[in-house]
């Protein structure tokens, strides 16, 4: 009976064993079964985003396969032609046809050549060039040194010089250094923030660069944006003004001085014996010149004849004398009355005006006793 007992009873214990081992492997089961649901859940999603990014993807190479011709690098030189600074050698200027295009040429060559020896390679970089100055000026410049140009060669110098490249242009701005310094700021504004500007090269005066960079600070605050500029020194300065010149953060270059000239010094600067052309010859006065009236909206020409000046009042008309009388030489008609103080109808008194009868000349009335009358 006892064996019985223990029999049933490990019996009992062993199904108990056996019933957690179960539960477990239930609970091993629904664990998994969740963690099979979350990872599901977690691909679809995955999924889902994939499917987004791969379109995004495809939808913006779309976007740079259209636009990749202008994603080419380039570099831009900004010169600033200041009458006091920095002016071309005239022998540019002598030619203006030849002299343009040797000029753009020359610009790009070298400024293809200075970054070069930054880089180490150019290749595939454009070179943009942006001059500013005023035309005015500098054709004064040019003629207080002493060089016999007009003002017509300089205009045709950089016409052809804007029309050699479309990435090549001057621009006459005018004789306010305020307003180039103004357009000068707005163009490195626009430049600076362009992944695809390799460099810019800038000559402008000592006194403009601190003016024009300090307000691109924010955009020269990186470490690396003082190196994508380069200032131009002036050629013919003093050894202090170099000195200020080397103490900029920026690096500078002598490569372009081969194509300025020294200014003329105030101290030695010629007289202007000429003036440049106008535009269009102004015609003579001339005597009888049309006059144009605006009546209503619509304008008419009326000539005007030169006519002789019309008589005016005199200040005071005397009486004529008592002894004038009738005589040969009165017009018939004209009855005189000897203290009367009448010529027929009309009334002579002192203080009147008197009028020019019709018998006589206009502006002019002479005879015995009367005096001449005459009108300005």
């Amino acid at each position: 009976m006892t064996s019985t007992t223990n029999t049933v009873s490990d019996y009992r214990s062993r199904f108990k064993e056996l019933q957690v081992s179960e539960d477990k492997k239930d609970t091993l089961i629904e664990d998994l079964l969740a963690t099979l649901d979350s990872l599901t859940g977690h691909h679809h999603e995955l999924k889902s985003d994939l499917d987004t990014e791969r379109e995004a993807r495809r939808r913006l190479q779309r976007t740079l396969r259209g636009t990749q011709p202008g994603q080419q690098r380039f570099a831009l030189l900004i010169i600033h032609l200041d009458a006091d600074a920095f002016i071309f050698e005239d022998n540019w200027v002598r030619e203006p046809a030849e002299g343009g295009e040797s000029m753009v040429s020359t610009l790009q060559e070298k400024t293809l050549e200075y970054i070069a020896s930054l880089t180490g390679d150019s290749t595939g970089i454009e070179v943009i060039v942006k001059i500013y100055g005023d035309l005015f000026q500098l054709w004064q410049r040019y003629e207080e040194a002493g060089s016999n140009l007009g003002s017509s060669d300089l205009t045709r110098f950089f016409s052809h010089f804007n029309r050699c490249e479309p990435l090549v242009d001057f621009m006459d701005i005018g004789p306010r250094k305020e307003s180039i310094e103004k357009k000068l700021c707005g163009v490195l504004a626009y430049y600076l923030p362009d992944d695809r500007c390799e460099h810019i090269i800038l000559a402008v005066p000592y006194t403009s660069i601190d003016p024009i960079l300090s307000e691109q600070a924010s955009l020269l605050s990186s470490p690396s944006s003082p190196d994508r500029i380069t200032i131009i020194p002036q050629r013919f300065i003093s050894t202090r003004l170099r000195k200020s010149y080397d103490s900029l953060p920026y690096p500078t270059t002598t490569i372009f001085d081969a194509l300025f000239t020294e200014p003329p010094h105030p101290k030695v600067r010629k007289k202007h014996t000429r003036s440049p052309p106008p535009s269009a010859p102004i015609p003579p006065p001339a005597a009888n010149v049309p006059r144009v009236r605006i009546r209503g909206g619509q304008a008419k020409i009326r000539e005007r004849s030169v006519s002789p000046p019309r008589p005016g009042p005199l200040l005071r008309a005397p009486s004529p004398p008592m002894a004038f009388g009738h005589s040969a030489a009165s017009p018939p008609g004209l009855g005189l009355t000897m203290g009367t103080g009448m010529i027929g109808p009309v009334k002579w008194g002192p203080m009147q005006l008197a009028r020019m009868p019709p018998p006589f000349q206009r502006g002019v009335m002479e005879g015995a006793g009367i005096p001449s009358l005459r009108w300005p």
